[in-house]
């Protein structure tokens, strides 16, 4: 046996014993040197545009970019420049426990969220659970003159799998507070406020009801669920009502996903009064 065989055999071996696996890098396609200058260059020539636009004014670009195009260019110096990005999490646990309210089956998931089941997978005896972290961070007062720009950490972003929820519409008794309406794959999913949420997100309601110190980590995280643990378009628009209840308006660097070139997150941005620039495929762990 060679030696490189020998290494890749013993390998193996020692992965089965400590029951690990060896993890596959995130970039799977390889860019030269001169593809990731291009693709920097061109990720930070979209912001800079998107900057002097801003700065700039001009009635039309407002118009296509903002709900409000005359509450924009009066509180200009209010804006945010906001950095976030996605990270995919998975999190092995028995087969008798459960991640978010339910267990969401491989059907029901690719039914309710139209997206490849990814929630539950077993291996070695064990469940795998699909989640995602979205991190925020931001520039306040960048277009204030009269104030130095300061760096602030945003509200980061907790996506479970299960069925639609946040948990900022569920009151301590499991009630919605206020009333909700959404489209997922194809139908109309409503509530009112004050109904019964039926048990969506209850271990995180008694969590959040009992204990002093989740209440305050649940001031810098905001919960979710989506049935593949993912973000989808409704996540993002409630995602961003949050941020616009947060900052007046604001240019949002985010990673370039299929969904955010949609027309459903593009109407998003507009209402909540945001201008959404992205980072170049494959540059996010070189950019962020």
């Amino acid at each position: 046996m060679s030696r490189k065989r020998n290494r890749k055999f013993l390998a193996h071996e020692l992965q089965k014993v400590v029951q690990a696996r060896c993890p596959k890098p995130q970039r799977m396609l390889k860019l030269s040197a001169d593809e990731e200058f291009q693709r920097a260059r061109l990720t930070w020539q979209l912001f800079d545009r998107s900057l002097w636009e801003l700065s700039r004014g001009d009635e039309e670009w407002m118009r296509a970019h903002f709900a409000s195009p005359e509450k924009a260019g009066e509180r200009l110096s209010e804006c945010v420049l906001l950095f976030s990005g996605e990270f995919p999490c998975w999190l092995e646990l028995p087969p008798s426990r459960e991640t978010g309210d339910s267990q969401v089956a491989p059907a029901e998931a690719e039914s309710l969220s139209g997206q490849p089941p990814m929630t539950m997978r077993p291996q070695q005896g064990l469940l795998r659970c699909r989640f995602t972290m979205q991190v925020c961070q931001g520039v306040e007062n960048y277009f204030n003159e009269g104030e130095e720009p300061r760096g602030v950490v945003m509200r980061s972003c907790l996506v479970l799998p299960g069925t639609h929820a946040r948990l900022s519409n569920l009151s301590h008794e499991g009630t919605f507070l206020k009333g909700e309406q959404f489209e997922c794959n194809g139908k109309q999913v409503r509530s009112k406020a004050g109904c019964s949420a039926r048990g969506l997100l209850e271990q995180w309601v008694q969590l959040r009801k009992q204990s002093p110190e989740v209440r305050e980590i649940l001031q810098k995280v905001e919960v979710y669920q989506q049935p593949s643990g993912i973000v989808d378009g409704v996540i993002y628009e409630w995602i961003n009502q949050r941020a616009s209840e947060e900052v007046v308006m604001a240019l949002h660097q985010r990673e370039i996903v299929g969904l955010a070139l949609c027309e459903r997150a593009r109407r998003a941005d507009r209402l909540s009064q945001q201008v959404s620039v992205w980072i170049g495929g494959k540059m996010k762990p070189l950019l962020h």
